[in-house]
């Protein structure tokens, strides 16, 4: 369980990247300033926003327990998958 149930646009990387409309991915969240922990064993995060006809409606949000987890590959991935979710939701 986390306190953080609902985040603001900009607060957190889940908030930066539905603010700023763009992938983020945190090979350290120690070294985030804005992180919002939901729990002390995340070392790395990548958040994928997905949009429907270019409107922001939801993400893809990803933790590992370790450091710089996550490739480009893994990012084209996600975004390509955010794509076809964004597609199909309406």
């Amino acid at each position: 369980d986390t306190e953080h149930k609902r985040i603001r646009f900009g607060s957190g990387i889940c908030g930066q990247a539905a603010d700023l409309k763009k992938t983020f991915m945190i090979p350290d969240v120690t070294k985030e300033v804005n992180y919002l922990s939901c729990s002390i064993s995340v070392r790395s995060e990548i958040v994928v926003p997905v949009f429907n006809n270019e409107i922001f409606v939801a993400e893809i949000d990803i933790d590992s327990h370790f450091p710089d987890a996550f490739s480009e590959t893994d990012r084209d991935f996600l975004e390509q998958a955010a794509a076809v979710i964004g597609e199909s939701l309406f």
